[in-house]
């Protein structure tokens, strides 16, 4: 799969626009007249399209953690849907109680560039218009021009050093591609935890063909760093941090079974103290009610009740009759 993806934009009001209303009506109104099969096909595509729609309510409002259950109306759809889109595929995070999509920050980041930049240009035309043409020459009151930052080595090693730790290697780097990774941390603002992203994002590479997670070299990580850079970036599974959760699960497991076996144990014990305890009529209604939990019609056939009576000497109407006074 290529590194870098082609951008279109993507309308904030496209669930509004009268078209997309239509459609919409459309198909919630004759639901009925597909099979279930095709319904269940559409699932996938259905979780894509609320996906879109969470990011097209991002752009415009805040979404607070606690405040699932009113998207979910808005959105017509299950709150278990919505939480499960929200909080799984890292396709969101949570900060500051709300809700954020780094897809939703670089276009609102966009927009206040690009609307800074038509401004800029309005300005100009509307001081030509007055007459007012460009010298070459700094106006007095001119912000000065920006000069290009000073290369700073230990940044660089610091960064490929990051590099080095996630792929487990001891490369040595060219001294043109230390100045690539300077001129990108510089004129991005970028900081040390994007580069752990980046880096980490393309140790997952890719899955081509019967190869899988193949990484890209440094270089191609360079020229793609903005893809990397993406939490909306497809890539192979984070297969290390499958392996985690797995092995995680696992011990889990191991815990419940274990805690499982302790309690059948602990059980056990009271049984069998229990039984042992048994010395009358009394403390042999006792147990079968407590601990032997037959329904009534199986009383009168139980081997072990039948015992109990026998040495005993008492009837099934004793042991429904203490039952029932238990119970009250």
């Amino acid at each position: 799969m290529k590194a870098s993806k082609p951008y279109f934009s993507h309308d904030i009001g496209t669930k509004s626009d009268e078209k997309i209303i239509r459609l919409m009506f459309d198909f919630r109104k004759t639901k009925n007249e597909f099979s279930e099969s095709t319904l269940k096909d559409l699932v996938a595509h259905a979780a894509y399209g609320i996906y879109w729609e969470i990011i097209e309510y991002l752009h415009e409002n805040n979404l607070n953690i606690d405040e699932l259950d009113m998207l979910a109306d808005e959105l017509r759809v299950d709150a278990d849907i919505l939480k499960r889109i929200l909080n799984s595929y890292e396709l969101f995070k949570q900060t500051d109680g709300k809700y954020i999509s780094e897809r939703v920050l670089r276009n609102l980041k966009l927009q206040e560039e690009k609307s800074e930049k038509a401004r800029q240009s309005a300005n100009k035309r509307h001081n030509r218009g007055k007459g007012k043409e460009e010298t070459s020459a700094p106006e007095a009151d001119a912000a000065p021009a920006e000069e290009a930052p000073e290369y700073n080595e230990e940044l660089v090693m610091s960064i490929i050093q990051i590099y080095n730790k996630k792929f487990n290697k001891s490369q040595i780097v060219s001294n043109t591609n230390k100045q690539k990774i300077f001129d990108i941390h510089t004129k991005n603002n970028l900081s040390l935890e994007v580069w752990e992203k980046i880096f980490g994002n393309a140790k997952r590479g890719w899955d081509i063909g019967d190869k899988k997670n193949v990484p890209p070299s440094l270089k191609k990580i360079l020229e793609e760093w903005d893809s990397f850079a993406s939490d909306d970036y497809f890539l192979a599974p984070d297969r290390e941090a499958l392996a985690r959760l797995r092995e995680e699960r696992e011990r889990e497991e191991e815990k419940r079974k274990e805690a499982e076996r302790i309690e059948r144990e602990r059980e056990q014990e009271k049984y069998d103290a229990a039984r042992e305890a048994i010395h009358d009529k009394k403390s042999a209604i006792d147990f079968i009610n407590k601990y032997m939990h037959l329904p009534e019609q199986m009383l009168p056939i139980s081997k072990a009740v039948r015992e109990f009576r026998q040495q005993y000497d008492f009837t099934v109407e004793e042991i429904i009759a203490a039952r029932r006074e238990a119970d009250e």
